[in-house]
């Protein structure tokens, strides 16, 4: 059963990921799933599963700070809204306490939680590898071009920006060979 679920879901990503490359930008592709959420405090119900997410490291515990029921009852809720601005300096002032409580710690390293942002970082990674070994092979500029904007295009799929075929001729026009 569990798996067949899993079939359902790995299908279910695979029409997001279907839509996404179809949408004209990151904010139509959100709209276009027609999603909802509904923000509340914590109910009973949900107290023991909420102390299971938090003994793992995982998406929902990135920290290796575990809760017990006990100690999610016992959290005083923060309620906010972005869009009354209500609780703004509430959340920020809890998340200063949790860091100078060393219950948030902060490094330099960087969490991608998006898959789609990731393959595209990879990808833009690579095009601009390949335009280094081109620099150092002394290539064209015309022969790295086409890899600097492929690294363009694979990081503005993460910002929903896309590049416009006026910028690439405009580009090409002024660095390849020919023109």
């Amino acid at each position: 059963e569990e798996d067949g679920g899993r079939t359902d879901m790995y299908r279910a990503e695979a029409g997001r990921m279907l839509a996404a490359k179809s949408s004209e930008n990151y904010s139509d592709y959100l709209a276009g799933l027609g999603m909802t959420a509904e923000a509340a405090p914590f109910s009973p119900f949900w107290y023991p599963r909420i102390a299971q997410l938090s003994q793992r490291s995982n998406q929902f515990n990135l920290r290796t700070v575990r809760y017990t029921e006990e100690e999610i009852i016992n959290t005083e809720p923060i309620e906010i809204s972005a869009k009354e601005n209500i609780g703004i300096d509430d959340i920020k002032n809890r998340i200063k306490e949790m860091f100078y409580d060393g219950m948030v710690s902060y490094n330099h390293e960087i969490f991608i939680t998006n898959a789609r942002h990731k393959e595209a970082l990879v990808n833009a990674k690579k095009s601009l590898e390949l335009v280094l070994a081109s620099i150092d092979d002394e290539m064209p500029e015309d022969f790295f071009s086409i890899d600097l904007m492929g690294a363009y295009e694979e990081l503005g799929y993460i910002i929903g920006e896309e590049v416009s075929d006026d910028l690439v001729n405009e580009i090409f026009s002024k660095f390849c060979m020919g023109k």
